[in-house]
């Protein structure tokens, strides 16, 4: 889908004489720009679960709390400084790494943005198999009030 072939070997869509492991190339290069104090520890299950979900919009957010997860596990705690220069460091990578992943997630999340500003309430698409999928947009209306005894809340 995105034509990219580096991509695609690494994940191993097209044939390879040996199974790739994309987790594990993300870890190492994302590994020079990680605090030293967590580099002896920094494997692929470090990075793993952020480079699963970071295709489908997850966004540094969440993988903060997937990067210190995985540390926690092997009993490495990180400020938070230090969680994020990994953090980006492994977001980064990722552009380095699966370009092509990453320019269509972006392009995706680009359009959908602007679908949302059109005022759209539905986005439709057909998938290269012929699959159509439809997936509505729920976007909360909310409205401040200001209260005199609790100050300002947030109603929806």
């Amino acid at each position: 889908m995105a034509k990219d072939k580096s991509t695609a070997e690494l994940v191993n869509v097209l044939p390879s004489d040996k199974p790739q492991d994309a987790y594990k190339v993300i870890a190492e290069t994302s590994k020079p720009n990680i605090p030293l104090k967590l580099r002896p520890d920094w494997d692929r299950k470090c990075t793993k679960r952020t480079v699963m979900t970071i295709p489908y919009n997850a966004k540094p957010f969440s993988n903060r709390s997937y990067i210190r997860e995985a540390l926690k596990d092997k009993e490495l705690e990180v400020d938070k400084e230090e969680l994020t220069q990994t953090v980006n460091a492994v977001r980064n990578a990722m552009d380095e790494i699966i370009p092509g992943a990453m320019r269509v997630m972006k392009w995706i999340e680009s359009e959908v943005s602007n679908a949302i500003k059109r005022g759209a309430t539905e986005l439709k698409w057909v998938t290269p198999s012929g699959f159509i999928v439809s997936q509505r947009i729920f976007k909360k209306d909310w409205e401040n009030i200001r209260l005199q005894v609790l100050g300002t809340a947030r109603l929806r």
